[in-house]
């Protein structure tokens, strides 16, 4: 069967997108660096024929990590950042924005992260307006990840989102 399929104007033969994990040194007990991890997973999710999403952590590296995949790859990934301070999102924005990346997306289920706080980088729910703000800070398609109902939905469509990830 045929499966390919358009996202923000990139035609893609696999519709799967990969997941925004972060702390492969823990998580895989340091069996690859981050940006090793990152590498493979914006590279492997391309020659698969479809797309990686990379994320934020505590560790403000790892975010860098997964951009300079991207880059790597000419913006072949979308970048996932936390719901930090809008202007700490905005500015991973710009961030994104200079490694090309094809899209952004906002982590909004992340809200609630203790090791984000424990490690210095709080973060927090985002209002309606909070959100408009980000969406119109940037010419790239802006994803919402982790909507949890038919009203957040259509909110996020009412605000201009690009996507969602339930």
């Amino acid at each position: 069967p045929n499966t390919e399929y358009k996202i923000f104007g990139l035609r893609l033969q696999l519709p799967l997108i990969s997941a925004p994990v972060t702390g492969s040194e823990i998580n895989l007990g340091g069996y690859l660096s981050e940006s090793e991890y990152c590498k493979a997973v914006v590279q492997g999710s391309m020659m698969a024929g479809s797309i990686a999403m990379t994320g934020d952590s505590g560790n403000p590296q790892f975010y860098i990590d997964g951009l300079d995949a991207i880059k790597s790859e000419s913006g072949h990934g979308i970048a996932i950042i936390k719901p930090r301070e809008n202007h700490k999102i905005i500015e991973n924005i710009r961030k994104a924005e200079q490694a090309g990346a094809l899209a952004v997306g906002i982590d909004i289920d992340g809200a609630g992260l203790v090791t984000m706080a424990l490690l210095g980088q709080p973060v927090g729910p985002k209002s309606v307006s909070d959100l408009k703000e980000i969406i119109n800070s940037t010419k790239l398609p802006v994803i919402l990840k982790g909507i949890m109902s038919v009203e957040e939905a259509q909110i996020a469509l009412e605000i201009g989102a690009k996507a969602i990830v339930v």
